[in-house]
């Protein structure tokens, strides 16, 4: 879970907080790792792809939606400036 921490730029109580929600859910479940005591991996379930594919199904139309204001070449533009901002971060 530490690694999520570090993906999603929170701190590791806020992904076990989290992780405790979405497990009470029935969404995920925790698994040991081969090797590590200390490390856990977090597995959707059926309940949780399910739910997972109606959320990414809401968000890429409302994406649509949000980029339709542009046209092509402000898209790429932004596209450009993002590719941008994501490798500063990676640079960090």
């Amino acid at each position: 879970m530490s690694e999520l921490s570090r993906q999603l730029m929170v701190t590791s109580g806020n992904v076990t907080g989290l992780a405790d929600s979405l497990q009470s859910e029935g969404l995920i479940r925790r698994e040991s790792v081969e090797g590590d005591r200390r490390a856990t991996r977090l597995r959707l379930t059926d309940k949780g792809k399910a739910r997972f594919e109606e959320m990414a199904a809401e968000h890429e139309g409302w994406v649509s939606d949000m980029f339709s204001a542009l046209n092509p070449s402000e898209r790429q533009r932004l596209h450009e400036l993002l590719g941008k901002l994501k490798q500063g971060l990676s640079d960090s």
